[in-house]
Order: C-alpha cells, then sequence, then structure tokens
C-alpha cells in the first residue's frame, strides 16, 4: 500500500479537518486503483494526470495531453505489460520509443529509423530511461513522464530543442534485454 499521503492534519477552523479528511480518504482509495493500473512514481504516490497513448506494442504511438500541469516527479506507466525477461542494470536494452515535450513538440522517435539499444542503468542514457526502463518485461509498453531532474536537468539540451524546464513523455516499448551471459552465432551475418 503507498505511504499515506498527509500523516496528520492539524487545523484551527473548524470543519476544515472534516473537509481535509475527507480529500485524504478519497486519496487514499484512489491511490491503491493508480497503482493497480501501473502508474507510480520516485515515492509511490499518484501523479497529475497522464497524456492517453494510441496505439499498441509495436505501433507508433500518439500522445493526447491533458489539461494540467505535468507531473513534478518521475513517473513511469505500464501500458502493456510483456511476459519476456525482467530488463537488469547493465544489459541492452532494444526499445522503439517516442519522444514529446509536454503539450510540445516531438523531439525524436525511433519509428521510421529502426530499434535503439544502449546499455540501461548505468548512466548512458538520461536519469528518467535509467530508472524506468529496469524492472521492465520484455514485450512491456511503457509512458514515462521525466521531469527536468530526470530529463537532461537545468541546460536542457538545445540541439534537440529542449528547455532545462520541459518535462518529457517518452513511451517505450521494450523488445529485448541481453546481458553479459548472452551470446550469438559466431557464424551469422549482419543483413
Amino acid at each position: 500500500m503507498p505511504a499515506p499521503l498527509v500523516s496528520r492534519v492539524v487545523s484551527r477552523r473548524p470543519g476544515r479537518a472534516a473537509v481535509l479528511g475527507a480529500v485524504l480518504a478519497v486519496g487514499l482509495i484512489a491511490a491503491p486503483a493508480a497503482a493497480a493500473a501501473g502508474a507510480s512514481s520516485g515515492h509511490g504516490r499518484v501523479a497529475s494526470p497522464l497524456p492517453a497513448v494510441s496505439g499498441s506494442f509495436g505501433k507508433k504511438p500518439k500522445l493526447t495531453f491533458p489539461k494540467s500541469a505535468p507531473p513534478k516527479r518521475l513517473v513511469v506507466k505500464v501500458l502493456h505489460k510483456g511476459h519476456g525477461a525482467v530488463v537488469r542494470k547493465g544489459e541492452l536494452a532494444v526499445v522503439n520509443y517516442y519522444g514529446q515535450i509536454w503539450h510540445g513538440k516531438v523531439f525524436d522517435t525511433s519509428w521510421g529509423r529502426g530499434l535503439f539499444a544502449t546499455p540501461i542503468g548505468i548512466g548512458q542514457v538520461i536519469p528518467g530511461w535509467d530508472k524506468g526502463i529496469v524492472g521492465a518485461r520484455v514485450g512491456s509498453r511503457l509512458l514515462l513522464s521525466i521531469p527536468p531532474a530526470d530529463g537532461y536537468g537545468k541546460k536542457g539540451d538545445p540541439q534537440g530543442g529542449i528547455t532545462g524546464t520541459d518535462t518529457l513523455e517518452f513511451v517505450v516499448d521494450v523488445v529485448g534485454a541481453y546481458g553479459s551471459q548472452v551470446h550469438g552465432d559466431r557464424h551469422a551475418t549482419l543483413v
């Protein structure tokens, strides 16, 4: 069960504690339901509404953004849970991805270009990817809502058109994960 949103309510105005208590009760009921739906953040609390994602695993997604502000913390939502191996820190993760700035432009995508492979969990990509992809199962589709601190930081990525205040939304299809114990066919030919 997620941590309580507030451990103690203190109010000097009569009736205000009852309202706050009702809000807390709704939050404690809604939080487990959202967690069961696959959304989590760095502290196990339900974050701001996330973009709706159309398209299924293997198909180029499209994001529809809510009118609200983006989450302030990293949020990982499993849109489709795969049944493959769990991606572990240090493995080579093979993914398709779609990256879009919150309420902004698509800044990068592997759809149309081909799969992307990178070591994961060891600082070779932005922290939001390292934290969000490690532990996922191969065959999963994830929505990663990445605040600036877990993205490109205060400097942003000017070449990609990303400022230091941009929240990044990634849809990631985890296609494969390969560790140091996986070996290929030495007679194979790259086509």
